[in-house]
């Protein structure tokens, strides 16, 4: 019978996946690593809603339990998503990890209760950074964009941590090189960059001028936002779509529609809880009832003129 780790690193390749333990002990250090760069972000507005407080070393009360970090990485492909209007039919991009959350976390559950509480051990959910944690075991890579790359998935995964009582087999070496060699030399992300966030190769991306993090928030969108920028429904995607490091793992199709009713719906502010469940289930699918709050603003922006027709939208008038 296999350990109760590699017979869920199995069941994980089984869905495409790929997973790694490691050390509950790297912690320590990479908390303090983390507090390094809180203070360096001080002057970061949107550093600080993000991620100040985003993690928790504590473990929840379980530091003496858990024993190992179990980091999984999902493939998370971007798609399309098409919307009837009254000019035609536009298609907005949607980029990875926001659809299919709850389906991949159902499956991965269900894989750790037979693996881990079938053999008698713990698990627990935990709340780390995990592109950190991954890069730190070797399991995967920085890009210069501060996005983690995989082999076989590029950055379009979706990646999850959770702890266990299980021991290391071994105990995890923290990787020094974090970044992918190509990123050295490369430089496409930085020059696709809309607004200029990424810089050199190891400097800290500038959060506040990053459009993900601009169209997830509910806060004004800023004078340096021109309209051309927008390109999908949340989140950004222009520095992946362009990277060598995903060709062959980048597809868009088409993940849901929806019809003219629906679409007028959401343009005009109808609260989610006020929609029908077929459009309810649409959008928790896609994983933006999280963000529906600025669904309303970004597929507008989406479908003006402005932004519909700037070069290299998405937006496209079958």
């Amino acid at each position: 019978m296999l350990a109760p780790f590699r017979q869920f690193e199995d069941g994980v390749r089984a869905l495409s996946g790929a997973a790694a333990q490691i050390s509950a002990r790297v912690l320590p250090d990479l908390e303090r690593e983390f507090t390094s760069l809180c203070a360096a972000q001080s002057d970061s507005s949107a550093f600080e809603e993000m991620f100040r407080d985003a993690f928790s070393f504590s473990l929840g009360g379980k530091k003496d339990a858990i024993k190992s970090l179990i980091v999984v990485a999902m493939p998370s492909p971007p798609g399309l998503i098409r919307w009837e209007t009254k000019a035609g039919f536009a298609l907005t991009l949607l980029p990875p990890i926001y659809a299919n959350r709850d389906r991949d976390m159902c499956r991965l559950k269900d894989l750790s209760r037979a693996c881990f509480d079938a053999a008698g051990y713990r698990t627990y959910p935990l709340v780390l950074p995990k592109k950190r944690l991954c890069a730190a075991a070797g399991f995967g890579k920085y890009g210069r964009n501060h996005l983690l790359y995989v082999p076989g998935m590029g950055s379009a995964l979706r990646l999850t941590v959770f702890g266990s009582d299980l021991p290391c087999e071994e105990e995890t070496k923290i990787a020094e090189d974090l970044f992918l060699p190509r990123c050295k030399s490369c430089g496409v992300c930085q020059r696709s960059c809309p607004t200029g966030a990424i810089g050199n190769i190891g400097e800290t991306l500038d959060v506040d001028r990053c459009l993900t993090y601009w169209n997830e928030s509910e806060r004004e969108w800023p004078a340096f936002l021109a309209p051309s920028v927008h390109h999908a429904i949340v989140g950004c995607v222009r520095c992946q779509e362009r990277c060598p490091e995903n060709a062959g793992v980048w597809s868009e199709t088409i993940l849901a529609e929806f019809t003219k009713a629906e679409t007028d719906q959401i343009l005009a502010g109808v609260p989610l809880k006020a929609l029908s469940s077929e459009t309810t289930d649409k959008i928790l699918t896609l994983g933006l009832d999280r963000y529906y709050d600025v669904l309303r603003r970004n597929l507008t922006a989406l479908l003006s003129s402005e932004s519909g027709g700037a070069e290299g939208s998405v937006i496209q008038f079958p």
